[in-house]
């Protein structure tokens, strides 16, 4: 994956193409969470694990990153 290497904005432009063709696709939203956690993009995170609940009602630690978002008060 890109964001392995460093260059976030290309693997999030990929991401954000694998959940536009596929809207069931829970690893996307769940990675997508991740790359931009790490780059302090809270708010987009919290929005995409969101979605992520709706479709599958939970993933590895997703509860936990969304308290930690709300905690700073996003």
């Amino acid at each position: 994956m890109f964001g392995i290497f460093g260059d976030f904005q290309k693997a999030e432009n990929c991401l954000i193409k694998a959940v536009e063709l596929n809207e069931l696709y829970v690893q996307g939203y769940y990675f997508l969470g991740i790359m931009l956690y790490k780059q302090k993009k809270y708010k987009e995170a919290k929005d995409y694990w969101l979605k992520l609940k709706e479709i599958a009602g939970g993933f590895k630690n997703v509860d936990e990153y969304i308290q930690k978002i709300e905690n700073m008060g996003i």
